[in-house]
């Protein structure tokens, strides 16, 4: 495995960037961070609410395989758990809240409202 550091832009001659960096780039301008969170979240086909597919719109391989920054470690497969709940302890991310001291009460309700739906 080859590790890039978290400010490495280059991996085997493609651009990597985040959403926020592509419109600092020489002729990205345009690209505002909201017009690429739109692309990204339309970038696959989706049913639409009367069932019919909505046809995406063709970035969703270049998305992922050229934009896509990411960090790993190695580690011993039985501390990997041990890890998880560290990093959600610390980091508290929204969707996580099994173990999180700040998940969203909100959150919760509607997790809720969805089960009761399900099982009604």
């Amino acid at each position: 495995m080859t590790h890039h550091p978290a400010n490495e832009t280059h991996c085997a001659g493609r651009r990597l960037a985040t959403v926020r960096e592509i419109p600092t780039m020489s002729g990205y301008q345009w690209a505002t961070p909201s017009l690429l969170r739109h692309a990204i979240f339309n970038a696959e086909d989706r049913v639409g609410s009367g069932g019919t597919i909505i046809p995406g719109n063709g970035l969703s391989g270049a998305i992922i395989d050229d934009h896509l920054r990411v960090r790993w470690c190695e580690c011993e497969t039985a501390s990997l758990v041990d890890i998880e709940r560290s990093l959600i302890r610390q980091l508290t991310p929204l969707m996580n809240t099994t173990h999180n001291p700040a998940k969203s009460q909100v959150l919760a309700a509607l997790r809720k409202e969805c089960r009761d739906i399900g099982q009604s």
